[in-house]
């Protein structure tokens, strides 16, 4: 049976991300959910961290500080204690907009595994670099062209994610669209919500921003999709295949977008469009 306010687990990893941790704490707090269960993963930071965790303390269930195996590690040691319905993961330097949990509980039904909203992308100081807008999700746009989707505002089944093992803790930078795919292989139950409800900071020093380029990105990236028949170039370059399927998936986003009435996004990313970016 749904309930109105079904109880939601979020978990946030933190390492030496001091500078930005209140206001993601702020964000989860700030959603005035009542039905909230706080973790906190700390990997044994060395600034002000600890400190901030302790001045939130009486608004957090569990927290730890000390070293582990990573962000992967982190999260999977937060969803073995959680006990929510819903699980979210937000970064110690990304956060929620307001309203996100009100949105995505009104979306959420209990045959549902994950829901979702859009995003922005936004530098250190909270200014927009880029509005990212979504679409119904499906395993080949993942495979051909990458992430359509994002944990900062999104929330998924507990008991869904704890059936499937939680996150590889041998990926530094495709965890996150392994753990979609494996998702996406045992239910197509995605509800997406056209709505701005979180924010990715990218800045210099980010897991994103240091090694999207770099080689162990694109070897895992290859990696997560060798499995399912999806094979790259040599040397990792995009062929004929990911265009064609890019594209089909920017045409596909077009269409669902006009068919939402969002003309002016579409205006606005008509150059992004061309150059087959999301």
């Amino acid at each position: 049976m749904q309930t109105d306010r079904p109880r939601i687990s979020v978990i946030v990893p933190s390492y030496n991300q001091g500078h930005f941790l209140r206001r993601t704490l702020d964000s989860i707090l700030q959603q005035g959910w009542p039905e909230l269960e706080l973790i906190v993963i700390d990997g044994g930071s060395t600034d002000d961290s600890v400190d901030i965790i302790r001045e939130y303390e009486s608004h957090i269930h569990h927290w730890v500080s000390e070293p582990d195996g990573g962000l992967s590690h982190a999260l999977n040691k937060g969803l073995a204690v959680a006990t929510g319905e819903l699980i979210g993961w937000q970064n110690s330097d990304d956060y929620y907009l307001p309203g996100a949990f009100h949105a995505l509980a009104a979306a959420w039904r209990p045959d549902v595994d994950v829901v979702f909203g859009d995003l922005l992308l936004v530098d250190a100081k909270e200014q927009t670099i880029r509005d990212l807008r979504y679409c119904p999700f499906t395993a080949d746009d993942v495979l051909y062209y990458g992430m359509t989707m994002a944990n900062q505002s999104a929330l998924f089944k507990r008991r869904t994610l704890v059936d499937i093992g939680g996150l590889r803790e041998d990926l530094l930078t495709a965890m996150d669209g392994e753990l979609f795919l494996r998702l996406r292989m045992r239910s197509d139950r995605f509800v997406h919500v056209p709505r701005h409800l979180g924010a990715f900071r990218i800045y210099p020093g980010t897991i994103t921003s240091e090694n999207k380029r770099s080689e162990r990105s694109l070897r895992e990236w290859s990696d997560i999709r060798r499995p399912f028949g999806v094979e790259m170039e040599p040397e990792l370059r995009w062929g004929k295949q990911f265009r064609l399927r890019k594209l089909a998936y920017l045409l596909r986003k077009a269409v669902y977008l006009a068919r939402s009435g969002d003309a002016m996004y579409l205006l606005r990313g008509a150059a992004t469009l061309s150059g087959l970016r999301n």
